[in-house]
């Protein structure tokens, strides 16, 4: 079962030869973009914020990386958010993690709104998507959406696994690295900017094996699989 581009996938991987059947797939996360509907929207003037619950992830525990100073993140993000909304005119709202433990209008995001499990549709219905290395991303880039990452000097040192996924996206993606720690007047710039042919090309190595067919997931690999017992 192959998601994305097999030399991304497959490469280096000893249990495939010659005789293994590729069966080209998509990943969950654009399995949820095929069957979300996606109506024409209207401009609500507002950003999204994907959190990573970034602060107190237990992954982050489990590899040992250096805790970040909770207060520091949170003041460098306020600031951010805030100095956003005044360039650009947009109101942030927070995707919240899923495992985060955030309260409604938490004072920790300057009291901005924040909502559960409905991350595709903030993404849609947003001019702008303000992200650290989630996920997530991959909705904005289905959807065709500009891209901000943001980090700190603290997160982007806190673990190679960090710095590895900043510089990659932001290579993959044709964006920038915005350090809200260290506000200046360029930090800002060019926030709507979108390569739509590197985030086809992002689409083809990471969400969808450029040869899958215009099935849901579970149809695809019960299709390959009754092929392959017929042969």
């Amino acid at each position: 079962l192959v998601p994305c581009e097999e030399k991304l996938s497959i490469s280096g991987n000893s249990l495939v030869d010659e005789k293994t059947k590729i069966i080209p797939l998509h990943t969950d996360d654009f399995e949820r973009f095929r069957n979300f509907k996606i109506h024409k929207k209207k401009s609500k003037k507002k950003a999204v914020f994907l959190d990573q619950n970034m602060v107190y992830h237990l992954d982050y525990i489990e590899i040992n990386a250096k805790p970040i100073d909770e207060n520091k993140y949170f003041e460098a993000l306020r600031s951010a958010f805030s100095a956003i909304e005044e360039k650009t005119g947009l109101s942030i709202e927070i995707a919240k993690h899923p495992r985060a433990k955030y309260e409604d209008y938490d004072p920790r995001f300057g009291s901005r709104p924040i909502f559960s499990d409905q991350t595709i549709e903030m993404v849609r219905d947003s001019d702008l998507v303000l992200a650290h290395h989630s996920t997530a991303i991959s909705f904005a880039v289905l959807l065709q959406k500009p891209i901000a990452i943001l980090v700190t000097q603290d997160m982007y040192t806190r673990h190679p696994v960090d710095k590895n996924c900043f510089n990659a996206l932001t290579a993959e993606l044709g964006t920038e690295l915005r350090y809200i720690d260290d506000l200046d007047s360029d930090t800002f710039e060019n926030l709507f900017k979108v390569d739509l042919t590197l985030y086809a090309q992002y689409i083809s190595r990471y969400l969808r094996h450029p040869n899958a067919c215009d099935k849901s997931y579970w149809d695809l690999v019960s299709s390959s699989i009754t092929e392959f017992k017929a042969t």
